[in-house]
C-alpha cells in the first residue's frame, strides 16, 4: 500500500514529496487510486485492512454490504459517514460532488437481487420482496456512478476471487489486488504486544512462546482470543470478588482449538501446560504421588 500512496499520512516530508509532484504535474492533488481488491484466506483480515486503508484516504466513505433482514431476506446494507454530503439518490442523478471511498465488504458473498414476481402472483409478502429489490438496485446505481468517477475510490474485500459473481465481477472490472498474508512472526509479536497494552491483565503471559503458539493464524483470530481471554478473566474477577489476571493456561486452551492435534504447536502446547500444572502443584507431581 505504501507504494500506492497509502500510509504516510503522518508523514512531513512524504507531504512535501506529494506538493511538488502537484506542482510539477499540474494537479490539485494525487489521483485516485481506482479500484482495490484486498484478498485474504481470513476475510476479517481483508475487511481490516479495507477500513484502514479508507481511513488513511480522510475522504468521505459509504460502506456496503450484504445481510438477512428480520424476514431472511437478502438485503443490501448501505451506511454512509457522517461527513457524506449526498444522498444515494441524489449521487445516481447528479453524481459524487467531490472525493469519496466506497468500501464494498466481502464480495464474493454478493448476490443479484432478482424479483421472479409476476403480478398475479402479488401479494403482502412480495410487494415487501419489490421494495427490497428496489432498494438494492439503487444501490447498484450508486456503485456504478462510482466505479465511473475517477474521484471515487472503490475498495472491495474477499476471500476467493473465483466466488466473485460474474456481474459484480464484470461491474468492478479492472481492478488492483491486494494479497493479504497470515502475520508473520514479528507481526504476531506486535499484536501480542499491543494487546498487553490494551489489557494490562494479559501483561503476564509469555509473549514469545504466544507468538510460536499463534503460527498460521490470521490477525483477527489473535485478537479475538486476546478479548475472549481477557473478558473470561474480567467475568472471573467479579465471580471471586477480588482481581484475577489471564492464566496463560486460557490462553493455551483457546489457541490449541486452531491446530491439529498432531502439529507442532499443538504438542508445545500441551508441553507448557504440564509445565504450568506442575509448577502449581505444591511440592511438584513427585509429592502429589507420594514419591511413587
Amino acid at each position: 500500500m505504501a507504494e500506492m500512496g497509502v500510509g504516510h499520512r503522518d508523514d512531513a516530508a512524504y507531504r512535501n514529496f506529494v506538493k511538488m509532484l502537484n506542482n510539477r504535474h499540474g494537479l490539485t492533488q494525487p489521483p485516485a487510486l481506482g479500484t482495490l481488491m484486498f484478498v485474504s484466506d481470513a476475510r476479517e483480515d481483508a475487511g481490516y485492512f479495507m477500513a484502514a486503508t479508507a481511513g488513511e484516504l480522510k475522504v468521505p466513505a459509504v460502506r456496503m454490504r450484504f445481510d438477512r433482514n428480520s424476514a431472511g431476506q437478502t438485503v443490501l446494507v448501505v451506511m454512509a459517514s457522517p461527513d457524506f454530503p449526498a444522498r444515494l439518490g441524489q449521487v445516481a442523478q447528479h453524481g459524487f460532488p467531490g472525493p469519496a471511498a466506497v468500501i464494498l465488504e466481502d464480495i464474493d458473498c454478493w448476490q443479484v437481487p432478482e424479483l421472479d414476481v409476476s403480478l398475479d402472483e402479488m401479494n403482502m409478502s412480495n410487494l415487501m420482496q419489490v421494495q427490497v429489490s428496489r432498494g438494492a438496485r439503487e444501490a447498484l446505481t450508486f456503485l456504478s456512478v462510482a466505479l465511473a468517477t475517477p474521484e471515487v475510490t472503490v475498495m472491495a474485500s474477499c476471500s476467493d476471487v473465483n466466488a466473485i459473481d460474474p456481474y459484480f465481477g464484470d461491474l468492478l472490472g479492472a481492478y488492483a489486488p491486494i494479497e493479504i498474508d497470515l502475520p508473520t512472526a514479528e507481526e504476531r509479536k506486535s499484536l501480542w504486544r499491543k494487546a498487553q497494552t490494551d489489557h494490562p491483565s494479559l501483561r503476564g503471559l509469555d509473549v514469545l512462546s504466544l507468538v510460536s503458539f499463534s503460527r498460521g493464524m490470521s490477525r483477527y483470530e489473535i485478537l479475538a482470543i486476546a478479548n475472549e481471554a481477557v473478558e473470561n478473566a474480567y467475568r472471573e474477577s467479579l465471580a471471586r470478588q477480588r482481581f484475577c489476571a489471564v492464566q496463560t493456561s486460557d490462553v493455551i486452551m483457546r489457541l490449541s482449538s486452531f491446530h491439529a492435534l498432531d502439529s507442532s504447536e499443538y504438542a508445545q502446547m500441551e508441553d507448557q501446560l504440564m509445565s504450568e500444572l506442575s509448577r502449581s502443584l505444591d511440592g511438584g507431581i513427585d509429592a502429589l504421588l507420594g514419591g511413587r
